[in-house]
């Protein structure tokens, strides 16, 4: 049921390299930053972490990177309540996410029985062409209960 398919930091380097992307010294930094921890940082975040690094980049470099990294599959954006977004690096499979709303502590989900089925009662039932869908559980992890 649980999901450890989190990609590795030199992965992400090579698989971005292999597709013929450039690796700035600010995305490498912000897949680095990404890559370590299970809680998902705010642009905020990421930015104090590269002003830590001395890499100086603004808010609309950090997001067109964040956007571009979750376009190649390579980070995930993730609701962590009072619309707020946080971005945490992601593994390939389709997966949802457990939200301790405490600690802010993410840990990705995969159910062996995909959600495929419910989807096409949804379509059928309500005439309803569904193009993706975003399910995550928020609660207490096991530290903070």
């Amino acid at each position: 049921m649980f999901n450890e398919n989190r990609i590795e930091h030199k992965e992400i380097v090579k698989k971005l390299r292999t597709e013929g992307f450039r690796l700035t010294r600010a995305r490498k930094s912000i897949i680095d930053i990404l890559s370590t921890g299970n809680v998902p940082l705010s642009l905020t975040d990421i930015k104090k972490n590269l002003e830590k690094k001395d890499i100086k980049a603004d808010r609309t470099t950090i997001y067109r990177e964040a956007l571009f990294l979750k376009k190649q599959g390579v980070i995930c954006e993730i609701p962590v309540g009072g619309g707020r977004k946080g971005y945490k690096v992601c593994g390939d499979a389709h997966h949802h996410h457990l939200i301790c709303i405490r600690c802010n502590k993410v840990e990705e989900i995969a159910f062996k029985k995909n959600l495929l089925s419910k989807e096409k009662e949804v379509s059928q039932q309500k005439n309803f062409k569904v193009l993706d869908h975003l399910l995550e559980f928020y609660g207490l992890c096991g530290d903070c209960q």
